[in-house]
């Protein structure tokens, strides 16, 4: 299965618990998926309440660093959680849960993958979601020297069938000073983030009217040759978008018979998936390939 890495911004991540009294990870779900209680506020456990000490966050999705908005069913993504405080918070452990659900339901959505759980984490049925969470506390990561304590999670994650629809992720994380025995001064907060499923949005009804269109090789290791047939004669427009919907090349194709053929370079682009869109008007044929 060819992965891509998902870059999401997460804003505000929360925590819930780890150390004191849940220092193996709490065990129900807390970060809101299943529409209950937030975070690990009340009882004793931590702070009643989010703190906005615990900054802005982010769940990265694509290798290439470029932030991701749409999901293809089937692919694997990285997904990358993070929350940071100020150095002089001293807060030098983190928990956390992540989990991902239908936008528009409380119901499951993609499949996290286990084996790819960073150490001191796992994942855990709670209802009706697979839940990431810690197992044991975790250590922050110090980055420009005194200025802040980072708190980074990362894990794979395959996208779900077609139909789902918009899947919502839903982060919870909390810095704790460690003292193994008190919640005083322990900071957590939460986040949501959500992204769209990939469709086709070419009509059914112009199906019979679309020309047909060949791509080879595929995959493509520098260039390919697009090749139209059934066609019509007359201008077609060419657009090869990547998967967050970037229009990375964009040419035209005078068709002067029924057929006609063009070399399209993509050597300069990341290896990934893309869709080759042809279009006359107003009518779109779109095929996919990969670049290696």
């Amino acid at each position: 299965m060819k992965k891509r890495f998902l870059l999401l911004p997460l804003i505000a991540i929360g925590a819930y618990v780890t150390l004191s009294s849940n220092i193996g990870g709490y065990l129900s779900n807390a970060t809101g998926s299943n529409g209950g209680t937030v975070g690990c506020g009340g009882g004793g456990c931590h702070s009643n309440t989010a703190s906005s000490t615990v900054t802005q966050t982010t769940i990265i999705v694509d290798s290439a660093g470029t932030l991701v908005t749409v999901y293809h069913p089937g692919v694997t993504y990285r997904v990358s959680l993070a929350a940071g405080t100020a150095a002089t918070s001293g807060l030098t452990k983190f928990g956390f849960q992540l989990s991902s659900s239908k936008a528009a339901s409380a119901a499951q959505a993609g499949t996290w993958v286990a084996a790819t759980a960073p150490v001191n984490a796992t994942v855990s049925a709670m209802g009706p979601f697979s839940v990431v969470r810690h197992t044991a506390p975790m250590s922050d990561s110090v980055i420009l020297a005194g200025a802040a304590f980072v708190y980074p999670v990362s894990i794979q994650w395959t996208a779900p069938a077609a139909g789902t629809g918009a899947v919502k992720f839903f982060g919870v994380i909390n810095a704790v000073n460690n003292n193994t025995n008190a919640d005083a001064g322990d900071l957590w907060n939460s986040t949501t983030t959500t992204i769209t499923e990939y469709v086709d949005h070419t009509l059914v009804s112009e199906v019979a009217a679309k020309v047909a269109i060949n791509t080879f090789p595929n995959p493509v290791t520098s260039s390919f040759t697009l090749q139209l047939s059934n066609a019509a004669a007359g201008t077609y427009g060419v657009q090869v978008m990547d998967i967050t919907g970037k229009i990375v090349v964009k040419q035209s194709v005078e068709v002067t018979g029924n057929t006609a053929s063009s070399t399209i370079n993509l050597s300069n682009f990341a290896a990934g998936r893309y869709h080759v869109v042809v279009e006359k008007d107003g009518v779109r044929t779109v095929k996919a390939i990969v670049k290696q």
